[in-house]
């Protein structure tokens, strides 16, 4: 499995095409999760361009939306690849956290401090939940 993570860099693009998750090696040669991994990318696709166009709110709740897919992934086989999912996903919304924790520091500060606000406790709330499962 290969992942583009788009959190890696403030300018970083990717193609228009290109999966953000990409199956290299897996048991089942995706023949269980095919689905539930495009709706993942199709998630994360928009929610990175949510991301560029300073739509921040548009973007943690698309990132959401991935995670639910993710964890409806439920067969034994792919529980290592659910879970890589989860972790990608989770890793992303903490990294926009981080940039609006930067940007509510700024000249701007009042314009995202409520985004901020918002974006920590919904990262921080799905943390929790996933630590006390």
């Amino acid at each position: 499995m290969k992942l583009l993570n788009f959190t890696e860099g403030k300018g970083a693009r990717r193609g228009v095409n290109e999966d953000i998750i990409q199956l290299v090696s897996c048991p089942t040669n995706g023949s269980v999760c095919t689905q539930n991994l495009c709706e993942i990318n199709r998630l994360l696709s928009t929610a990175q361009q949510s991301r560029f166009t300073k739509e921040y709110g548009r973007s943690i709740y698309k990132m959401k939306e991935a995670l639910a897919v993710a964890d409806d992934i439920k067969v034994e086989r792919c529980a290592n690849c659910a879970a890589l999912f989860r972790k990608t996903i989770l890793s992303s919304m903490d990294n926009v956290k981080e940039e609006l924790e930067e940007m509510s520091k700024g000249y701007f500060k009042t314009r995202y401090r409520e985004s901020y606000k918002q974006v920590s406790v919904m990262v921080a709330e799905l943390k929790q939940s996933r630590s006390l499962a």
